[in-house]
């Protein structure tokens, strides 16, 4: 597990602070965020299993897919979803 900066859409927009953090046996990555009025405001246009283009400490690292969207957190992965999509 790793604390990192996360921002959706560009580089600067909507810095938020996140966990990464990998499933070995499925290989793939996560992010879990806090959710928070910035982190609210930032994924309200989203639904459940939309890809979003994701900056992890302002480095494009590809299109993160929203999994989990509850009063607590967000949760964004990465890698072969349809390993634990249900």
């Amino acid at each position: 597990m790793t604390d990192v900066i996360v921002s959706i859409m560009t580089p600067k927009a909507f810095s938020l602070n996140a966990v990464q953090w990998k499933d070995v046996e499925f290989d793939i990555e996560y992010l879990d965020i806090k959710n928070q009025f910035v982190s609210a405001i930032a994924f309200s246009p989203y639904i459940r299993w939309a890809e979003i283009p994701t900056f992890i400490n302002k480095v494009q690292s590809g299109r993160y897919m929203l999994i989990e969207k509850t009063p607590e957190k967000f949760v964004l992965a990465k890698g072969d979803i349809d390993k634990i999509r249900i």
